[in-house]
């Protein structure tokens, strides 16, 4: 007579495990032989290539702070240090500079880009327990539909200046009295943003 299916929507943890890699030693009469260890994304680490994508993306992309992240590591049973996961992340960074070089360059070959300044709050060693202003430039292509963020201390002009150097074409800001220098160094024609000149009017 057939039969009845009925779909019940489970969630599968995400599996945290080991990866083990055996190497043979042999001896010979010269000595001992063994292969070499295959590469790995971080040198005397054991942070595998998948442990070190989750953890960015968690990050940047879920926007998921540390010490919850190493909260949801410990339920699974790994338990790991801030200097440890810390150490981690900033050598992931160093290994994606390549690209967010790469990024930099195809952002600014266009005739049209729009940039603005954000300021964010940033925890400082040197300040306990406060908070100083920092800020993200951003930088975006509309035609190639891509986003460069900058983080710099302050707000000054050396930030748009270092980003913009290679760019010639129209920038839309807005009225930021730091863009005003940009089209008197360099082959930039600035234009305004509409959502910025309707305040003095709406």
């Amino acid at each position: 007579m057939g039969q009845e299916i009925t779909e019940v929507l489970e969630y599968n943890p995400a599996n945290i495990f080991v990866r083990k890699i055996i190497r043979p030693k042999y001896t010979y009469l010269q000595g001992i032989k063994i292969a070499e260890l295959p590469s790995l994304p971080l040198p005397k680490s054991n942070a595998g290539s998948s442990m070190l994508s989750h953890i960015t993306v968690s990050k940047f992309v879920d926007h998921l702070p540390f010490h919850r992240l190493i909260q949801i590591y410990k339920r699974q049973g790994l338990n790991l240090s801030d200097s440890t996961l810390g150490g981690w992340f900033k050598g992931v960074s160093v290994l994606l500079e390549p690209l967010y070089k790469e990024l930099h360059c195809q952002v600014v070959t266009c005739r049209y880009l729009q940039m603005d300044e954000s300021p964010i709050g940033v925890q400082d060693s040197h300040k306990q327990g406060a908070l100083h202003a920092g800020y993200q430039w951003v930088v975006h292509n509309p035609e190639k539909r891509l986003v460069l963020f900058k983080y710099a201390q302050g707000r000054g002009g050396s930030t748009p200046h270092e980003l913009l150097k290679e760019f010639s074409g129209t920038l839309q800001t807005d009225g930021y009295q730091v863009y005003q220098s940009l089209n008197l160094t360099y082959a930039i024609t600035l234009l305004g943003c509409l959502a910025h000149g309707r305040r003095y009017f709406e």
